[in-house]
């Protein structure tokens, strides 16, 4: 009866390399179905906020390759398109190339380029200041705004960034730009902004939508603080800006001008 029992025991039960196949077989899948743009680098769970922008960096590629977007390659993107706002608004051009791209049939991005505008009119010295940042860093020689003294900034690195952000105009244009980036809800649109894809797939789904999410909330709420910048109050971008009516110009609003 024993001997019954066991041979039966033996029947039903899967022996130890059917496990490991049928183990294998759920992390081939599982490995198809989530794709993983840095493998050795992992999603861990952290509270430093820091650790969670690089872990956000790695949930996208560059479009070159299979490489994620470096934290201090962000950053230069971040600030060039600040300067490159700037110009736009010295000029009073809107901007229809590149990342800041302002869409002139989209009501709400045209209020934002008004904004800009109205930043412009009281502070147009330091708009100007702002927008002569250098492209390259590692050959030119920058004032440090604090000690006023000449130093080679190797990188836009965290601390070169921090400093930058000290300025309140600088704090303003990137809340801007923030608005204008995330006007794009559409996975193929915030690929053409950023410069980086959220897949390797023509067709995005719900993981790109969340890693999109990701970012534009460490951006709003995370990304000045982790620079140890004071934000400004609930990103009220007209607190340093003078209350003047606005007003039509002769070129300033022609959208018809590219940049």
């Amino acid at each position: 009866m024993a001997k019954a029992v066991l041979k039966n025991k033996g029947k039903n039960t899967p022996n130890c390399d059917q496990k490991e196949m049928k183990s294998k077989d759920q992390l081939s899948q599982l490995n198809e179905e989530t794709e993983l743009p840095c493998p050795k680098l992992l999603f861990t769970q952290h509270f430093d906020s820091k650790i969670q922008f690089n872990n956000i960096l790695k949930a996208f590629f560059l479009r070159d390759g299979n490489n994620c977007p470096k934290r201090e390659i962000f950053n230069a993107f971040i600030i060039r398109n600040i300067c490159r706002f700037c110009r736009c608004l010295l000029i009073g051009k809107i901007p229809k190339k590149t990342a800041i791209k302002i869409d002139h049939n989209d009501t709400s991005q045209c209020l934002v380029w008004e904004e800009g505008l109205k930043l412009h009119r009281c502070q147009r010295e330091m708009v100007e200041e702002i927008s002569k940042i250098p492209k390259n860093l590692s050959s030119k020689q920058i004032e440090h705004r604090n000690s006023g003294k000449m130093i080679k900034a190797k990188s836009f690195n965290n601390s070169f960034c921090k400093d930058f952000f000290q300025k309140p105009v600088a704090k303003s244009i990137f809340s801007i730009l923030l608005m204008i980036f995330f006007t794009d809800i559409t996975s193929e649109g915030l690929v053409n902004r950023f410069q980086f894809k959220c897949c390797k797939n023509s067709n995005h789904n719900d993981i790109c939508k969340k890693k999109w999410w990701d970012l534009e909330k460490y951006m709003k709420e995370s990304y000045l603080k982790d620079l140890g910048v004071e934000e400004l109050i609930d990103q009220n971008i007209n607190m340093i800006s003078c209350e003047i009516p606005m007003e039509v110009t002769e070129d300033i609003d022609d959208f018809s001008e590219t940049y």
